[in-house]
This record gives structure tokens, sequence and C-alpha cells, in this order.
């Protein structure tokens, strides 16, 4: 017991114990209080928001009714012929739909109207739009025309109901505002702004934070009538609560607590809507909205137990491992050079455990200094990664735009087949050409990259263009650096177009001598004289250790190919450009096979797969 592991032990744990014991119980109080207050305030936050929402959708209803209703158009064409079925009463109507329209203009998906005035004239505009004379006895006995004229163009808000001049459209909320289309100072007409209450309800479900499923929202007018939900009534005890509510007026400041009848306590929220003058009610049990109170509450027992042993283990472990040998770690230590860095260390066993620790930590800095070197090494590795990617990310911007041109033409000619099978081909190109997964692929990838680019130049082409494909089937699975048969056709198509057509392009392959060959053919102009020898002095000029030259957008070319071939096989690399004696030029590239690429590299020449 009067070991120095011992003593430090028990000196450790009795400091740890009432730390953790006082730190548990502070953050017990504040994150506890914290969650108990959030969740309340979840509840006014709700009604806030619904409050909010209400009051945006009425106010947007309203301002459109001002519109609509001040209107000189809508008010002189509602008193024209818009009844008949003649060519005039045709071109009122349409003339009255296009000033509603400009009015209204988008607001139409879940809104419809009414405008009825003392004559008996009907237009209804939602789903449909109807033009109709009703008798005048059946237009006063709508239940709102008589009070929404007295009001003399103030805005009244109606509960939700089926409505009676067009029930097909579901039960809705609507606005109505009387208004003079005759510019009199009496009002004889009523305009009705009706919203869908199933859009209204979605509104409100959406702007509730309720994950549990466990609150309940009440609206109601000044009147005490239940705006929402339409069809379902609350418990006589909470309805009771509510109208009390509402009888004191204004806003709740924080949820209160009620207790029904059966069940668990409740806590309700409330806010008033100035521009509805709505009152919305939230609800949820107490049980519900503190779970996490309550989840916390035993999580943080448990923790704090767990984090007790925990500690009270890793103080055993600190102290057990403080103690070693110095001379024994000095001694270690001068044995190690550069040369036996990653060699491990050898066997300690020492009968003083506190300088176990020491030791340990010793051997982490060897193991670090042996990561910082690898890290050292892989740097080197991924800064020509780099550059790979950076030459393999470059695309010509020119076919691009030349492609997306043939697209619209096809699409306004109506070659739907052909459009679909373009885009097919110019997404696998830009799919392959932008991904970055790997640097290598083996052939058969970059021919299928190859014929779906050879589609794209067909479609501008057709038959002007012939491409011949002809790779051995024991180069198919070489692996090769991405993006290296397209670029030589891209040249092609590019340089060997000058000459009359049919324009052939021959594109074959072999391996020879333990090294695989591409070589790419066209019967055009071939190469200027000055071309080559640009070429070639720019790769005596390049510089061994940093090849990359200035990038840009419109880079990809020979250039851009020799380069990545360079980073890959260095001098290995097969790359020749020439003209040929019959006419037009000639591109040869290829490099060493590697281990994983096959075996078969003696040259002969077998069962080529053949692409048209």
């Amino acid at each position: 017991m009067n070991s120095l592991h011992h003593k430090l032990f028990f000196r450790y744990a009795a400091l740890i114990f009432p730390l953790i014991a006082v730190f548990m119980i502070v953050l017990y109080i504040i994150l506890g209080n914290t969650l108990r207050e959030n969740a309340s305030s979840e509840l006014q936050a709700d009604c806030d928001n619904i409050s909010t929402l209400l009051g945006t959708e009425l106010e947007k209803i309203d301002t459109l009714s001002q519109n609509v209703v001040s209107s000189s158009q809508v008010r002189s064409l509602f008193l024209e012929d818009l009844y008949s079925y003649n060519s005039d009463s045709y071109t009122n109507r349409h003339d009255f739909s296009s000033a509603l329209f400009d009015i209204i203009k988008l607001s139409f998906s879940n809104l419809s109207l009414n405008i009825v005035d003392t004559d008996g004239r009907h237009v209804y505009v939602g789903s449909i739009s109807s033009f109709q004379r009703r008798d005048s006895s059946e237009i006063y006995e709508l239940p709102w025309f008589q009070d929404t004229l007295e009001l003399y163009g103030k805005k009244v808000i109606l509960p939700p109901r089926v409505p009676e001049l067009n029930p097909q459209d579901g039960a809705v909320i609507s606005l109505c505002r009387a208004f003079s289309p005759e510019s009199t100072a009496k009002e004889t007409a009523v305009l009705e702004m009706q919203v869908q209450y199933s859009y209204l309800t979605q509104k409100i479900e959406d702007a509730i934070h309720d994950q549990t499923g466990e609150k309940q929202v009440y609206i109601y007018n000044s009147d005490g009538e239940r705006i929402y939900p339409y069809e379902i009534t609350a418990s006589e005890n909470l309805e009771d609560f509510m109208q009390n509510a509402l009888s004191e007026s204004g806003s709740s400041d924080y949820p209160r607590s009620y207790s029904p009848e059966s069940g668990a306590p409740m806590l309700i929220a409330w806010q008033t809507s100035d521009s509805a003058d709505w009152t919305i009610f939230v609800t949820a049990s107490e049980k519900a909205l503190f779970s996490s109170f309550y989840e916390y509450r035993s999580l943080l027992i448990m923790i704090a137990f767990i984090v007790l042993l925990l500690l009270l283990f890793i103080t055993y472990q600190i102290a057990s491992h403080i103690a070693a040998p110095l001379q024994k770690l000095e001694e270690t230590a001068r044995s190690i050079t550069i040369d036996n860095l990653t060699d491990p260390l050898p066997e300690y066993k020492s009968g003083f455990k506190e300088m176990d620790s020491l030791f340990y930590s010793f051997e982490q800095m060897q193991t670090n200094l042996k990561n910082s070197l690898q890290e050292n090494i892989n740097a080197h590795a991924m800064a020509n990664d780099a550059k790979m990617i950076a030459l393999q990310s470059q695309m010509n911007p020119h076919f691009l735009y030349n492609t997306l041109a043939s697209i619209s033409i096809l699409a306004e000619d109506g070659e739907n087949e052909k459009v679909i099978n373009t885009c097919t081909d110019l997404s696998s190109l830009l799919r392959y050409c932008s991904s970055n997964k790997s640097m290598t692929v083996d052939i058969r990838q970059e021919v299928d990259n190859l014929i779906a680019y050879i589609h794209l130049i067909k479609i501008k082409y057709e038959e002007r263009i012939q491409f011949h494909i002809q790779i051995h089937d024991d180069l198919m699975s070489l692996q090769v650096p991405k993006l290296i048969l397209q670029p030589l056709v891209e040249n092609c198509v590019k340089y060997a177009l000058t000459c009359d057509p049919p324009w052939i392009i021959t594109i074959d392959g072999f391996l020879n001598s333990g090294k695989w060959t591409l070589r790419v053919r066209d019967n055009g102009a071939g190469f200027s004289h000055e071309y080559l020898s640009s070429f070639y002095e720019k790769i005596k000029k390049m510089n061994p250790e940093n090849p990359l030259p200035d990038l840009s957008i419109n880079g990809m070319g020979l250039l851009n190919l020799y380069i990545r071939l360079y980073l890959k096989y260095k001098t290995d690399l097969i790359f020749d450009l020439r003209n040929l004696d019959e006419g037009g030029a000639q591109v040869m590239i290829g490099g060493p096979l590697q281990e994983c690429e096959g075996e078969n590299s003696n040259g002969h020449e077998k069962n080529p797969s053949t692409h048209r």
C-alpha cells in the first residue's frame, strides 16, 4: 500500500469522485431546466408559427380581394352581358377572365371566387369558370350576403363550411367584401374569396413541430366559433377552458397547465392573430412534452455511474504505468537509428510499473516518426496523382456546346428517340470524364467511352465520317491511364476533316515486346511540318521533374496526353506522331505492361475485337 502506484490511485480517486458528483448535479440542474423550458417554449412557438402563417395567408387574400373590387375594368365588365351565348358575350367573358387573371395571377391553385350582386348576376372562377343569372331572392338567401353589404366594403371572414354556390369544391374558408360595380355610393355586389380548407389544414400541420404526434391544434374566431378542426370537437373540459381563454382575450405568455377529467395533465398555449382575429390553441400532455427530460434524467444517472467507473479504471491504469527504469529507456533511445526506425522495440520488462507509461510514450514517438516519414513519401505520390487528375479533368467546351445544339435541333424536329440516345451518350461521356474514383481503367472502358463519343460525333457528320475499331481481345483487360483514346480521335476529328469526305478514322491496338500499343490513323491532310516541330520542341523543353504545363479549359490535346503518359510510364512510354505515305496522319501511344495487366506480351495478333 506504500508503493507509488497505490498512493497515486487512491489520491486521484479521492479527487475525482466529488468532482464527478458535483459536475453531474450541476449538469442535471442546468440542462434539466433548459429541456423543460425548451419543451414548454415549443408550444408557444407553434402558436406563433401558425398565427404568422394564417395571418400571412389571409392578408394575401385580403389584398387580392381589394385589388379585384378596386379594378374599374372588372367592375365595368361585370355589368356587361357575360351570360348569353353569342359572340359579344363570349368576348366579354374572355376580357373579364383576362382582367381577373391579371390581378390574381398564379394564386388560383388553392383559391376560387364568387361575385354576386342584387340583380342576380353570378360569376364563379375556380377549377372551372361559370357566368350565369340567378333569381335575386336566391342571392339574398345567402346567409352572408346581406351582412356583408351592410359593412360597406369591410372584410368578413366566414368560418369553414361547404360553399352554397359551389358545393362541389368541398369545405372552404371565405373572405367576403362588398363593392359597387356602378361606382355609386351604395354597394350592390359582394366578392367572396374562397380558400380550400384542406390547403390551410396542410399549412397548419406543416407549421407545427410534432415528432411524437401528441400535439393538438384548435382555432376559434372572436365569436367563439371553431375554425379548426372542422369536424372534430374537443373534450368538454378542454372546450370550457378555451372558451374562458377567449373571453379573457389576448395571448398566453407561457403555456398553462390544466387537468382533464381523465388522463394525464396537459399543457396549453394560445396566440391571437391580429389580421384574422383568430385565436390559436396548441395542447400536449406533460408526459409526452417532457419525455426528453425524463429520458435525460435516467440517462444522466447511468452515464454518471459509467463515467465514474471508467475514470477509476483509467486512474488505476495511469498509476500502474507511470514508473519504469529510465536507464533502460535511455539505452533503447540511443540504439534507434534511421536504418532500424521501422523495427519493433526490444521486449521491455520492468519491475517498476510507474515508468511503463513513459516507455509507452517513447514507443509512440517512434511510431509517429515512422508515420511522418511514410506520410512524406505518400505526399509525393499524391502530388503526382493530383497532376493526373488535373490533366484528365479538362474537357473541350466547344464539343459540349455543339452536342447541346444538336440535341436542340433533334428535339425541334421531333426526333425523340435520337434525343434520348444522344442524352444517354452525353451523360455517359460526362460521367466518365468527371469521375475521379480511379486514374487507371481497363481498355474496354476506354473503348466504351469512345463509342459514346463516336455516336455524338456522327449526329453531325452522319455517314460522311466512318470509324473502324480493331483492338485485340488480350488488350481489353489491360490497365491504362484514363482518357487516352478519346483525345486521339478528337484530334483526328478536329484536323482531319479539312479535306473532302468520306473521312475514315481507324483505331487499332496490339501487344509487342512486353508493351501495349494503341494507334489512331486518318485519311486527312496530315500534320503540318510546323506543328510537328513545335510539338517535339515543347517535349524537349519540358521539365522532367514537373512536366505539368499551364492548363486551360480547352486543353485536352496531344501534349496533355503525352504528359499524362509520361507521369505514368516515364521514359518507357511510346508516343509517336507522323504523316503516312499514302496520306493522312498517325498517332501511336503505348507503355509497358504492369504485373496485373496480363501475361500476353508476345505480340501475336489473335482475335481482334472489332467495333463499328
